[in-house]
């Protein structure tokens, strides 16, 4: 599906439809760069394309409590992260909402792609550092994303699939498995703050 090559990772999911319309694109940010989230889709069934490289870089940064403006390792901040997140699902409800494809599911399909395992949300790939920080970063990345977008229980529902998938492969404990929908204690340390974050709207 994707491999990590040096400092470059890229990701390719499905063949490249004529669009029917084109999904947002995620805009550039210091250190990652996003290209073509979703090249093409068409409907009903149709696929799509995506791809994402990012550029890694890594400094030494202090230990703080994680919310909207903590600071990734390569000068971003989680809230920037969300911002772009939450901007192409809102720009894809639009599209959703003049073409009446509410009932199909494209923003979910795009704040999935957003916060897929190596996707931009995925800091422990993307970066290097203390996996547990940049792990529960990413959980409040993912909740701050999706908050108001998405009920809190399908959100709790990717959260625990992710970490169920992981158990399976035995990246971690099934005895970690102690949120809601059986997310990992990661997630449910940061769940609470991240929904209550307002998406890190100023």
């Amino acid at each position: 599906m994707g491999r990590l090559l040096s400092e470059n990772l890229k990701i390719h999911l499905g063949p490249m439809d004529p669009p029917m319309f084109e999904f947002p694109t995620f805009p550039n940010f210091p250190g990652i760069l996003f290209t073509d989230p979703f090249s093409g889709f068409s409907a009903p069934f149709g696929g799509g394309g995506l791809t994402v490289i990012g550029r890694v870089h890594s400094k030494p940064r202090p230990m703080t409590k994680i919310n909207c403006n903590s600071v990734l390792p390569n000068g971003t901040t989680i809230g920037q992260v969300v911002a772009q997140g939450r901007a192409a699902v809102q720009q894809t409800q639009g599209f959703e909402n003049i073409l009446n494809l509410a009932d199909f599911g494209a923003s979910t399909i795009v704040f999935a792609a957003y916060v897929a395992p190596h996707g931009p949300t995925d800091f422990k790939i993307n970066f290097s550092g203390n996996a547990t920080t940049l792990g529960q970063e990413g959980n409040f990345t993912y909740y701050a994303t999706g908050s108001g977008f998405f009920p809190n229980i399908e959100l709790d529902a990717g959260a625990g699939a992710y970490a169920l998938y992981s158990a399976g492969r035995a990246q971690k404990a099934f005895s970690d498995l102690t949120g809601p929908m059986f997310s990992d204690s990661s997630a449910a340390l940061v769940r609470g703050p991240a929904l209550a974050s307002n998406g890190c709207q100023q």
